[in-house]
């Protein structure tokens, strides 16, 4: 059990669980759970190992001078006095006085001439809603507890052992159709839609072609020089005769000889 609530507080933390501890002797709590506590509420403590307890707490979480304050006043703290600690979460340290209760006080001590105060009315416990919530934890319990585990086990033993034949299962076929009626139903016409409307785009085309046809047959008729017959291929003719170039002899008389120099 023991084991169990120290794991519950170093790995619950994690997800989000919180715990209270709450005992009137420290150092009867474990100690790698109360290195887990913050915050800390302590009342008076005047034992010696309540107050070395608290003392390994305060020496991991606290300055020196607030282990010489706590630790000076924490024996001579009055009646429902306490210190209010939380060095990491809330940034607080604090001697403060808790009200006394306004409820029944089941641990109030009696006096000498008061007599105990009964309740005036008990709850009555609600078990089975107690029990729905935890369903979940006594079956996983129930499932991990190592002694019906071992009768289980011992169980099968004994029936394997007197010869016990486990009946092999029995497999049977079962036709699920895929489609129902309605969706075939559908299928059905909508596959009738899409061949229409393929004949339709057919008609369509043939009626476009026709058009073009027309069209190109009504253009030629209008405009026929658009469309000109082919011509065979031939050469050219020579567009004038090629002109001839005659040389004659020169009738003009060659100039005379001498004088020193050519004249023009």
């Amino acid at each position: 059990m023991v084991g169990a609530v120290e794991s519950w507080v170093r790995q619950g933390r994690v997800s989000g669980i919180g715990v209270m501890l709450i005992d009137q002797r420290a150092a009867s709590v474990n100690k790698d759970v109360l290195s887990q506590v913050e915050p800390m509420v302590a009342h008076r403590h005047t034992g010696p190992q309540d107050r070395a307890a608290l003392k390994a707490w305060v020496q991991a979480h606290a300055t020196p001078d607030e282990e010489r304050t706590f630790m000076d006043s924490l024996a001579s703290l009055a009646r429902g006095e306490a210190w209010f600690w939380s060095p990491e979460w809330l940034k607080q340290f604090e001697r403060v006085q808790v009200r006394p209760r306004r409820t029944f006080d089941s641990s109030a001590t009696p006096g000498q001439a008061r007599p105990v105060a009964a309740p005036k009315k008990v709850a009555a416990v609600e078990l089975d809603k107690l029990k729905a919530k935890l369903a979940r934890t006594i079956d996983e319990a129930r499932q991990n507890d190592p002694a019906a585990l071992r009768r289980e086990i011992a169980e099968l033993k004994r029936r394997a052992a007197a010869g016990s034949v486990v009946p092999s299962a029995r497999v049977e076929r079962v036709e699920v159709p895929v489609v129902g009626a309605a969706e075939l139903t559908r299928l059905e016409a909508a596959n009738a839609q899409y061949v229409e409307l393929l004949a339709k785009v057919a008609a369509v085309q043939d009626r476009l072609g026709a058009m073009v046809d027309a069209l190109a047959a009504a253009i030629a008729k209008v405009n026929p020089a658009s469309h000109p017959p082919p011509q065979s291929a031939q050469p050219a003719a020579p567009s004038s005769p090629p002109r001839q170039v005659i040389h004659r002899p020169s009738t003009r008389p060659a100039p005379a000889s001498g004088g020193g120099g050519a004249r023009a």
